[in-house]
């Protein structure tokens, strides 16, 4: 599903049309939201905006969002666990 917004928007007004597309996606029965992707063009009046990692000073125009906190895997023995792609597993 694409939801197009034509237009521009305050911030509180985005803030606002993002609050009714939820409502409205909620009152339809939806319950989960996968893949989800925002694409804007950010202005400070007239003036388009343009970010720099504070870091690294590089350019940017992708923000991830990470989502809620992940959930933590429990394990009930040591010998059984996450393991990581670049980790020897030891199986043979």
């Amino acid at each position: 599903m694409r939801i197009r917004m034509s237009g521009s928007y305050s911030i509180y007004d985005f803030q606002d049309a993002m609050d009714c597309i939820i409502q409205t996606l909620r009152l339809n029965g939806v319950r989960e939201l996968r893949s989800v992707n925002i694409y804007l063009r950010p202005h400070d009046g007239d003036k388009e905006l343009s970010f720099t990692d504070q870091e690294t000073g590089a350019p940017f125009n992708i923000l991830k969002y990470g989502g809620r906190k992940e959930r933590e895997f429990r394990v009930i023995s040591p010998r059984f666990g996450p393991a990581h792609e670049d980790e020897d597993s030891g199986i043979k």
